[in-house]
């Protein structure tokens, strides 16, 4: 009988950690997903091996998504594909990318302007414009989004 009590208590035990550990697990595979969304949303593709893991590795020292988001957006493949980066003129053009390679579709000229204006006008940085974005998606949004990524 005390056996049977001590079994069931250390099974009660053991099942309690279960979510945690769960959760402990799914923290890298959420925070790919998040690299892979970045990737795709600003590069156009996932981002490769390397890549993966140098941004896995910040995530973990703290880094956030948003301040991830802009250090890719930092780098010389979306300087090279987006000159207005640099020159901070005519973002239109990156906003218009962005947003297709997230909604699948090109945005309207009301949500073009809205989101040009606030990047040129540096109320929000092109990190936090790319993460608003992609959290924005509508469920058929975030399938293509999925579809794109390889997840099903």
């Amino acid at each position: 009988m005390i056996i049977r009590i001590i079994a069931a208590a250390s099974l009660s035990l053991s099942l309690a950690a279960v979510p945690s550990i769960a959760a402990a697990q799914s923290q890298p595979n959420r925070n790919q997903a998040r690299i892979a969304e970045i990737h795709i949303a600003l590069l156009d593709r996932l981002p490769t091996s390397d890549e993966d893991q140098h941004y896995l590795a910040l995530l973990n020292q703290g880094l956030g998504i948003t301040a991830l988001a802009d250090l890719i957006k930092e780098g010389s493949d979306a300087r090279a594909l987006y000159p207005s980066l640099v020159t901070r003129m005519n973002l239109n053009h990156f906003v218009s990318a962005v947003y297709v390679h997230i909604h699948g579709r090109a945005p309207d000229a009301e949500v073009e302007y809205f989101w040009t204006e606030l990047l040129e006008t540096q109320r929000v940085t092109e990190g936090e414009f790319i993460i608003q974005l992609i959290d924005a998606t509508s469920p058929a949004e975030r399938k293509i989004l999925n579809d794109r990524m390889g997840m099903k």
